[in-house]
């Protein structure tokens, strides 16, 4: 017997099923358990008004042009034959056992305020990029199934995490993100593993905390009954706008001056060749972070010296990647949220990779190089809309295919976690393999401790020269915190890579 074909799709709609019409055909995306051969064949039954209604459904979408650092994160995914590389996974212990049923309806409330947690991209008959804005979206949300010897061990509950969070999406359907529960136990007790996969077009970590701090509270407030509304949500396509009206209006002048400051520095570092490093090599992450005595030195070192702590991490970078390329002089590329006020509480990606310029002279102390690479974030932060990205033909035209090459991510103390009501929730990190072109740097504090990383593509250095570099970085932040007012170690100023022959000029 055929059910009716409304309550049919409001159950799979529960069960994280996603059906939409395209080109006649009806397609869909969710557990394989949710679709077993009787629900499949009560879909085809019906299959002349099951289309009707999805194409019914999809009225109302609006396409609006995807913005600055959706483009570029369109051309590089081009790039990588793997696109589970650029979604973003974590996961945690709660603690707690999780109403999947509430999770769900938490995580659709978030859903429905927020238009890039809504939105699709696509290319195109004109081949630009369109962000499609859909009037309602449900997110996936399920229960994992997994192995008991998974869930037995950190490693196993990791693994199973990385396999839902590697599952494909599909580009032109929101939302991007999907939430898993692990059902599990410790000691006795109810700690199930919460997991939370996104595609990086539509949230990067700073409007990470936006959602995450929006489905705690509504998890919260359903898990409770209570009303718990959240204010009205900026709208994405506002802060999408606004950038369009930038780039006619501010972009050229901001171009030729932040062009002007660059000047001649380095544009692409040459790194030496590596005998062991393997350009196939998915590991590509390293870490290092300093104990509690040596964290406390750096940051009291740099409290009273009234600079950032940011600065003198990069003035370290500085040091090393000198030591390591020959370079003092060069422009790496910050990566940071543009957040203009009235846009403040939206969901989306709003970073971008601010050029900043980094330059040791002789007879520096580590204070004055931290102080003047303050100066030069600073200088690049007053165009919030601009781009290294913006800049490459401008300044360096002809540039390297993988320019820009060094990027610097700083997550101060980030609280990336949902509070489900028994207390902040941390995420920890679940990297996906997939090696990037250039180098990655992070640099954060974790609970009042200094931390340094680097993403690495497999072609520029092994696992053993990225753990030198980590451990050589450490031992120079270390050294600076003891005397910020010491010059810079000496050591050899190789010629280095000589920058771009056309560097420097503007149009």
């Amino acid at each position: 017997m055929t059910r009716d074909l409304g309550s049919l799709l409001a159950e799979l709609e529960s069960a994280g099923v996603r059906l939409w019409a395209r080109d006649g055909a009806v397609h869909y995306d969710g557990p394989s358990t949710a679709l077993p051969t009787g629900v499949l064949d009560e879909l085809r039954a019906q299959r002349p008004e099951l289309l009707r209604r999805l194409t019914v459904s999809a009225l109302g979408v609006t396409v609006v042009p995807a913005g600055a650092e959706h483009l570029r994160m369109w051309r590089s995914m081009r790039t990588v034959s793997r696109p589970e590389v650029w979604i973003n996974s974590f996961s945690a212990h709660t603690g707690a056992r999780i109403d999947v049923d509430v999770l769900r309806a938490a995580m659709d409330d978030v859903v429905a305020r927020h238009e890039s947690l809504r939105a699709g991209f696509a290319e195109g008959e004109d081949g630009g990029l369109g962000m499609s804005v859909h009037p309602s979206a449900s997110a996936r949300v399920e229960i994992l199934d997994a192995d008991p010897a998974e869930l037995s061990n950190a490693r196993g509950i990791q693994a199973r995490c990385l396999r839902f969070a590697g599952e494909p999406l599909d580009l032109t359907r929101p939302p991007l993100l999907r939430l898993g529960v692990l059902r599990h136990e410790r000691d006795g007790r109810a700690d199930d593993v919460l997991a939370l996969a996104f595609h990086h077009l539509i949230a990067d970590g700073v409007t990470l905390e936006i959602l995450g701090d929006e489905l705690g509270a509504r998890y919260r407030a359903r898990l409770k009954g209570e009303p718990g509304e959240l204010p009205p949500a900026q709208p994405y396509s506002g802060f999408l706008e606004q950038e369009r009206r930038w780039i006619e209006t501010e972009l050229d002048e901001a171009v030729e001056s932040r062009a002007a400051r660059l000047g001649t520095a380095c544009a692409v570092l040459t790194f030496p060749e590596d005998p062991d490093a393997d350009p196939e090599s998915t590991d590509n992450v390293s870490f290092l972070t300093l104990d509690d005595a040596d964290s406390a030195l750096f940051t009291e070192a740099v409290r009273r010296a009234r600079l950032s702590e940011f600065a003198v991490m990069l003035a370290a970078l500085n040091v090393l990647m000198t030591e390591v390329t020959g370079a003092s002089d060069y422009v790496l590329a910050v990566s940071a949220a543009c957040r203009v006020p009235e846009f403040a509480e939206t969901v989306g990606l709003v970073r971008r990779h601010v050029p900043v310029r980094l330059r040791a002279l002789a007879g520096d102390s580590w204070a004055d190089l931290a102080r003047r690479a303050l100066d030069d974030l600073g200088e690049a932060m007053a165009y919030p809309l601009l781009s290294l990205e913006a800049l490459r033909e401008r300044w360096a035209p002809g540039g390297a295919a993988d320019f820009p090459q060094l990027v610097v991510t700083h997550l101060p103390e980030m609280r990336l976690g949902v509070d489900l009501g028994d207390g902040l929730v941390l995420w920890e990190e679940c990297p996906l393999p997939g090696a990037r072109a250039g180098i990655g740097m992070i640099m954060r504090k974790d609970a009042g401790r200094v931390s340094g990383g680097f993403e690495i593509a497999g072609a520029l250095a092994s696992a053993r020269t990225r753990q030198r570099w980590l451990d050589r970085y450490g031992a120079l932040l270390v050294e600076a915190a003891r005397d910020l007012d010491a010059p810079l170690p000496p050591h050899p100023r190789a010629a280095g890579p000589a920058p771009l022959s056309t560097a420097g000029g503007t149009r």
